[in-house]
């Protein structure tokens, strides 16, 4: 604790919650300060709304530290912004997601990822890696919002495609409730071929 009030430390904290305690406090005061001012009429029932409130951030930072922590479950709750078709489990696309993790960990270095066509590696390497690299909270070479991607391909209409599905994913609403506070995308760099968010990362 600070040892400031609890209105200057909401006041702060506020702005921009840095962790998932602070995330907690923030909704919990909100929702106290939301009765105050529209005169609750119990104490039991300003209980029950902060309770329901503390219940919806709790299981987000469930949520956003289990796709943090895993490229593949990341994919699985992104894959609706990314692919009209259902997402289908399976280990090619596992260990594709563990090599990836790999290489923001540093433990890989040059990866070559060879499976037959549209078995998802476009829609996980191209699509989904780059925007989960820039939810990670630890800031490396490889990790962070800061990390600078580059993608090409051999035809620019597919560069194109999954350049703008990776802004889209970014944009959607279920990312941008999850790390949305992290960084922005900068308005005067933000094309379908290339796009810049205001931590100086790029794609």
């Amino acid at each position: 604790w600070s040892g400031s009030s609890l209105q200057d430390l909401y006041e702060t904290l506020s702005q921009r919650p840095t962790t998932a305690m602070a995330s907690l406090f923030v909704a919990a005061m909100r929702e106290w300060k939301r009765s105050f001012e529209g005169q609750a009429r119990s104490f039991a029932g300003l209980q029950m709304r902060i309770e329901k409130v503390m219940d919806v951030s709790i299981a987000r930072e469930i949520e956003r530290v289990e796709c943090e922590t895993s490229l593949y479950a990341f994919v699985q709750k992104a894959w609706k912004y990314v692919d009209p078709s259902p997402f289908v489990h399976g280990w090619p696309l596992e260990a594709m997601c563990e090599h990836l993790e790999a290489v923001v960990d540093g433990d890989i270095r040059k990866l070559l990822i060879n499976i037959p066509p549209r078995c998802g590696k476009s829609s996980i390497v191209s699509v989904c890696f780059p925007a989960w690299v820039w939810t990670q909270r630890e800031n490396t070479a490889t990790s962070g919002p800061q990390v600078p991607l580059l993608h090409a391909s051999y035809a620019m209409s597919l560069a194109m495609r999954d350049s703008v599905k990776t802004r889209r994913l970014i944009e959607s609403p279920w990312y941008q409730r999850l790390w949305g506070e992290r960084f922005h995308l900068v308005g005067d760099q933000n094309t379908k071929g290339r796009f810049q968010n205001d931590k100086r990362g790029e794609r």
